[in-house]
């Protein structure tokens, strides 16, 4: 994953990172990171924990795979938690608490930035 620089509303800059997320540019050579028709259902921020929901196309229109479940996974928590006031990331599936978004990582509590998984700007 490489970091984007992105202007966000400052009436919710945690769903305007997200909607930069999902629509914004992509940078060359990279790969738009969430699944096609996914959408923001709501965010909600409480002590430090941001609640994303998403629509069912997060899990429905996964590809598959660990290494881009984790590209999933991870450019969510990490675009939040670049939201000053987010520690952690809970995802939600159309209101739910999902178990996983494609068969290989954890999703059931929130989760923390993950730097491993970011890449130096090319």
């Amino acid at each position: 994953m490489l970091p984007v620089a992105r202007t966000v509303s400052a009436k919710s800059p945690a769903r305007g990172a997200l909607e930069e997320l999902i629509a914004g540019e992509v940078p060359p050579g990279c790969d738009r990171p969430l699944p096609d028709r996914v959408s923001v259902r709501g965010v909600r921020v409480d002590g430090g924990i941001a609640t994303a929901d998403f629509s069912e196309e997060l899990v429905t229109g996964f590809g598959g795979g660990s290494s881009s479940e984790e590209a999933v996974v991870y450019s969510i928590v990490n675009t939040l938690t670049s939201v000053p006031g987010i520690a952690r990331v809970q995802i939600l599936v159309s209101g739910r608490q999902v178990e996983t978004i494609g068969g290989h990582l954890d999703v059931r509590g929130p989760l923390a930035f993950d730097g491993e998984l970011v890449t130096a700007s090319r």
